[in-house]
Order: C-alpha cells, then structure tokens, then sequence
C-alpha cells in the first residue's frame, strides 16, 4: 500500500469489505510514514452561551449581579431554569439513574444566568433572580443605577433588603470576595444607614457570615468586602442565600454586586482552568458562534465597571460583557491555547472588524493598539486565526445572506483586516448545505449549490481557509427511523465528508488557483433534541469523536483546523451546582492527545460494512461504510506507534488480528471507552463515569489482538 500525493486522506484508509462473518484484520505501515499531525485538530470553541461564561469560566456567582430589569428570556426557558434549580436541590437525594436524560444545566436560553436560578419574583418588580429578603419591613424598588438599572433599598428608619440563591463551590473554598457599588441617598428622613453583606441559610433566618459595608457615601462608590463560611457549615448542593441588608432612615441605591471564591485566577474559575490545562487545548474559537454575529467587540473591552449589559440576541438572556476581548485572550494564555477570533460580519462592519484586529494586533503607536496598552495590555496579542463570520448561510443566523452577498462580504472584510496586518490568517464562511441537492426542505439555509464557488468566483486565489461545521442533525429527516438507523445514519456522516464531499471543495479551491488549499472545521459534534440517540452530551458522541479526529488525522494536510463543540456549552466540561464533572466527549479528544507532532501512517481494513439509507439530512445515502475505523501515526523516529480504533457497531465484538509489518513491539497499553448504553450521560454524581479503562493486547510478533467491545473507541500504545 502506497500514499498517493494529491488525494488528500483517502488513501491513507483503505477498506475491502468482506461478509459479515469475516474475521476483521488491520494492516499498518510503519516504513510509510506520513505528514506530520499538528496539534491544532485538537482545538475547541467557547460560545457566550448557556452556562460557558456566566456560571462556567467566569468565577462571578450571582446571576444578574447588574439587576437588569428585563431578563430577555422565554417563557420556556426560564420555566427550564427554575427546573433545573429544583433538580440541584434535589440532587443529593437522586439515584444517578433519576436524573432526567434531558439535562443539560443551564444550556437553552440561559445566556446570562449561570446553570441554575431558583426565585422569580418578576411580577414584584425585583429583576430576576433577586428576591425580597426575609423579614424585610421596609421596600425594595427598581431604581436608575449609576450605569444602567439599579435597585433601591428603602428601610424607612428599620431594615429593607433582597437576596439571591447561589450554590457555591464549599467543596475547595469557605472564603468569598465581592464588590459593591452603592450610593446612600439622603431624603426627608436622612440619618445613619448601616448596609450588610452575607450569606444565610435558604429558607431560614440563620446567618452563616456577615460583613458590613462602610463607609456608605452620598456619591457612586465602589466598597470591597470578604465572607468567611465556617467550615462544614454548608453541604454540597446545598444552596445559600447571599444577601444585601440597609438598616436606618436613608434609601440605598445598589447598581453592581460582584461575588467570587477567594481562589479565583484573575476572575476565572480555577476548576475551569485546570480541566482546560489537562485537556491540553490548543487553539480555542470565541467569542461565537452564532452570539458573534449580534457582537461588537467595543463592548467588552475597557473597565468592567463601565461596560454595558446588552440583551443576547442569539440565545436570550443577558450579556453583560465582563468576558471580553481582553480576557478572552488571558484564559487562552492560562490554559496554554491560541486564540482563534471569529467576527461579526451579520450586523458588523469591515472598518468594526479591522479596528478588532488592530486593536489586538497593533503596536502602541495605532490608534487601537493604544487603547489596549491603556486597557492595561501594552503588548500586541498578535493572534494568527480570524474567522470571517458564522454560519451566515442560514435563517436562525442575524444578518443572515446567500451566496453572493457572503463572498462580497468576505472581500471587503479581507481587503480591511489585511490592510491593517497582512500577516493573519483569513478563514471564509463555508456551508455544509451545499454538498445537497436543492429542494424546498433546505428554506432554513442557502443551499443553491453555488456558495463556494460564489466565494471563489469574487475573491479568486486570496482565500486560504474555508470553514465548515460538521453537526450533524439526530432528528431532521430521520423523524419516521428507529433510533437504531439513526445512529448508524450519524455515524456514517464522517464517512461521506472525507470521501466526497471535502475532497469536492478542496478540488475546486484548486480550480481557482489556491495552490495549497486548506479547510477549516470550526465546529464539529453531533447536534439534535433526541437524547434516545447520540449527541454530543451522552456517549455515542465518544464513537463520532473517535471517527472524525481519525478523519482529522489522516487530513492534517488539508484541514490542520478542527474545533470541536464546544468547551463549555456543547458536550465537553459543565459545572452543576457549583461541582464541575465532564462529558464522555472530553474523555474521548483527550485520548488523541497522543498524535499530536507524530506522522500518520496508512491503514488497511478487511472487515463487514453496512449501506444507510435514508441517514442524516446533509448525508443521506452512504454506501461500504467500514464497522471498524483505524488510523495510526508514529513519532519521527520511529520507536512509538499509537492506534486509534473505532468499533461503530451497537452489539458485535470484533476481534481484529493487527499486523504491524516489521514493526516488533516489546509492550502494548491498551485503554478503552465503552458503555453499555449507547446514550448514557455524566451527571454531578457520577463525574468520572466514563473514564477510559485499560484493556488486554495480546501482542505476537509484529501483530496484535485485542477486543473491541461495540460501539467502543480504543487507543493503543506501542513501544519497539
């Protein structure tokens, strides 16, 4: 067998499908090394959604702690996170089995809320989740705030107040900071007002630690204070009430109140940090997504205290900006990945994207650059990887357009950015809808057949990168199939695309001169509201990881970008009342921490295969899909071989013999991830559940044989 230049991956698995009762082997060759394997097929994507920034990377733990008015959310998606509140209470009281399979904390709709709330006093006029605290004898009233909205604490000569829910992180920390902006404001009946901080017990009126805030002054200030929990006071998944009381004769205004663990790292979440370290991330996308397209970067750059809250206009909820360009870039630094920007090209502008640019490339002597060094970042970020817009083919997208108008966008766009550092990478909107046939299904999304080449036809040789998004849809177009097909539908998905349909783009990259033409898959994971079938929060996303980062290995060449969905909102890290767990997704990319600056080595697979018909919408019909999917890569000289193998069938074990041609292994160290249901989930008390396990190779020779339970993703390691 022999790697042909120019056919990108394909040859670098070949399959001879044989019958069903055919006992499989696996052919490696280790004297064909290959192209080197870059680390970036490894990269992630963090959206400002659901839980990944207020209630995930960003430490903060009160929930609208700006008391915006108006919360921006749906009916049904703060029904859900009253739910989910419920069900954080109730947790340490639930068999695992319990949990309901939907769960997913904190996801639809929440932007702005964190994982969980648990009051909804709206209809009093508090802004949600604050609540009225016990015992209060005076008012509370919604106020105008030093910046935006406020609230009014009104004790008329004996105590008013409001509290707030929260679950905290009591398993690592007793210590709590905070800040509060606070204005005492003289009327009538002007006098002392004494204001408190603390935290009690919900439902009771036991305090379990209290500061007291002074001095109050009769102008904006901002006051520090620390809470100090006695250990052992507070159990897991208990929440606490955190409280602001005013005691005397003057009203108290309250515009900002912060509240953090004392072990946060510069505001971020250090569980969040470290998980993020040990994944070993190494290009993280943001700030979207579909939130990009509703963005503008100025927003979020400057002093926290002096950003705007905005509405979320992609998911609802709030955005209050403390997550910005600035750290955005820290938590990069922190967790050791490039950053990898993504721009609005939906309601943004090319002059909005270039300033972006020089704000975070430009030396001190541009105008944006200055700003950042007066931000307190003197040193240009120099960030490589800027995406042109998201998925602005399709309907749910703000500014959404077709094919024309996306490639004219993208000219101005690049002629603007480039202007301003020549020295970026560009990556151009692609669309997965166009590998389909037109037809009146598609009125969702531009699916004219002639996105790509539109974009080709206006900007010629100048594109680098073409993005696309590998998510395919569990439920569209499967609606009348058995759970069963489904799967196999979805797991033929990487199948199609690295046969076909990437080698299809890649071709015509070339017809218009790009000599090195390269793809970007900024988005991958199985998507869909069926939790009967996989996902990316249960486990059968572990098989599709397994198959699409072999896809990613082998075509390294062409597609050296992958970013997988997603590092907080989509499958992969979450944080539940306040106790962070994983998904099996995380479990599953971190196995591949392995090829990373190895070679890929070429594979034969004889073995059963199967036919789908009727699978997913952008991939219907795929035939000769192989049951088992190997791909292998080796270190440069030659001493270590890693195997990746992907057994896609829901009940066969397969038993391959592995024949490693000359290469003589003194040891192997298997470990694999299985389950025995295909669409099991992690929860907060089951946060290892899917953790790899060793397994037995039987190594003879240069050959090798192990099991491969179904539906079951190994990883071997081989020493010479």
């Amino acid at each position: 067998m022999r790697i042909e230049p120019g056919h990108y991956g394909k040859n670098l698995l070949e399959f001879v499908r044989t019958a069903d009762n055919h006992k499989p082997t696996i052919d490696i060759f280790p004297d064909q090394k290959g192209h080197r394997i870059p680390a970036t097929i490894l990269g992630n994507f963090l959206e400002h959604l659901g839980f990944a920034i207020y209630g995930g990377v960003w430490a903060q733990l009160l929930a609208n702690h700006v008391f915006h008015q108006e919360h921006h959310l749906d009916a049904d998606s703060l029904a859900r996170l009253l739910r989910d509140g419920e069900l954080l209470v109730d947790l340490p009281n639930r068999d695992p089995k319990d949990i309901p399979p939907y769960w997913i904390p904190g996801l639809v709709g929440a932007t702005g809320f964190g994982v969980a709330i648990l009051d909804d006093e709206t209809k009093d006029g508090l802004p949600l989740p604050w609540a009225v605290l016990e015992g209060n004898q005076g008012h509370v009233y919604p106020a105008a705030g030093r910046l935006g909205h406020g609230i009014r604490l009104s004790p008329g000569g004996q105590s008013s107040g409001i509290r707030q829910s929260v679950f905290l992180p009591i398993h690592r920390v007793t210590g709590y900071e905070g800040l509060a902006w606070v204005r005492r404001e003289d009327g009538a009946k002007a006098g002392t007002t004494e204001l408190t901080v603390g935290f009690k017990r919900r439902g009771s009126s036991q305090v379990l630690a209290e500061s007291k805030l002074e001095p109050i002054s009769s102008k904006w200030s901002k006051i520090a204070f620390h809470l100090e929990l006695p250990a052992g006071s507070v159990a897991d998944f208990e929440p606490v009430d955190f409280f602001i009381a005013a005691f005397g004769a003057s009203d108290i205004l309250l515009d900002r109140v912060e509240l953090y663990p004392e072990d946060h790292i510069e505001g971020f979440d250090p569980e969040i940090v470290q998980l993020t370290k040990d994944w070993r991330v190494p290009l993280l996308r943001g700030p979207g997504g579909n939130f990009v397209s509703g963005y503008h970067w100025r927003d979020g750059v400057g002093p926290r205290d002096l950003r705007p809250t905005r509405p979320n206009p992609a998911w609802g909820g709030l955005e209050y900006n403390d997550f910005g360009t600035d750290e955005f870039v820290r938590f990069c630094r922190l967790v050791g990945a490039e950053p990898h920007m993504c721009v609005n090209i939906g309601t943004g502008t090319p002059e909005e994207a270039a300033a972006w640019v020089e704000y975070c490339n430009g030396s001190v002597d541009t105008s944006m650059g200055r700003l950042r060094a007066e931000n307190g970042h003197p040193e240009p970020y120099n960030i490589r990887y800027w995406e042109v817009g998201n998925e602005i083919y399709g309907c749910w997208q703000i500014g959404n357009c077709g094919s024309e108008e996306n490639a004219r966008r993208y000219k101005l766009f690049a002629e603007a950015m480039r202007k301003v550092d020549p020295n970026i990478v560009l990556i151009a909107t692609g669309n997965p809808f166009d590998f389909v046939t037109p037809e009146p299904h598609w009125s969702f999304a531009t699916a004219d057949q002639n996105w790509h080449r539109a974009l080709m036809e206006e900007n010629g040789s100048s594109v680098e990168y073409i993005s696309l998004h590998a998510l395919p849809e569990n439920t569209r177009r499967m609606e009348d199939k058995s759970d069963e097909h489904a799967y196999y539908g979805l797991m033929a998905h990487p199948t199609q695309w690295e046969r076909d349909d990437l080698p299809q783009l890649l071709d015509l990259m070339k017809e218009y001169g790009v000599k090195e033409p390269k793809l970007a898959i900024t988005e991958w994971g199985i998507l869909g509201p069926n939790a009967r079938r996989p996902r990316v929060e249960n486990f059968g996303e572990v098989i599709y990881a397994g198959l699409f980062l072999n896809l990613m290995m082998r075509n390294a060449p062409h597609i050296p970008i992958a970013n997988a969905t997603a590092l907080l909102h989509g499958g992969c890290i979450r944080k539940a009342g306040a106790k962070t767990f994983v998904d099996a997704q995380y479990y599953a990319i971190q196995l591949y921490n392995d090829v990373v600056s190895r070679y890929a080595l070429p594979c034969r697979y004889q073995g059963p295969g199967y036919d789908i018909a009727g699978g997913t919408e952008t991939t219907p019909v795929v035939n000769d899909v192989p049951y088992l999917d190997a791909a292998a890569c080796i270190s440069q000289d030659g001493s270590e071989l890693v195997v990746y193998l992907v057994n896609r069938h829901l009940t066969w074990e397969m038993r391959p013999v592995i024949n490693l041609n000359g290469f003589v292994p003194k040891g192997a160290e298997g470990v694999h991830m299985v389950s025995s249901d295909p669409v099991a989930v992690s929860s907060p008390l089951e946060p290892e559940r899917f953790k790899p396990e060793p397994c037995d190779v039987t190594v003879s020779g240069d050959s090798l044989e192990l099991v491969l339970p179904p539906c079951s993703l190994t990883r071997v390691r081989l020493s010479r």
